[in-house]
């Protein structure tokens, strides 16, 4: 029961403090739009991962072969 009084108090005194000073209500606003942009980032991260190695493999077997070529020198 104890943590119903205090969950409703921490409410009650977050909606107060938005009602007075909105700079609070947009702190939040902001606080959630950041966590929102986080999540997606961390969502892309997770599924871009392989490919992003993949595609760096490939860069760096394409450099190697590359590397190795002469390009016609007489070297």
């Amino acid at each position: 029961m104890k943590f119903y009084y205090v969950g409703t108090t921490l409410f009650v005194l977050l909606i107060a403090l938005i009602i007075i000073d909105p700079n609070v209500g947009m702190y939040i606003d902001l606080q959630y739009k950041l966590f929102v942009i986080n999540l997606k980032r961390f969502k892309l991260m997770i599924t871009l991962y392989p490919i992003l190695m993949y595609s760096q493999w490939k860069i760096n077997q394409d450099l190697k072969k590359h590397q190795g070529n002469n390009y016609g020198s007489d070297n």
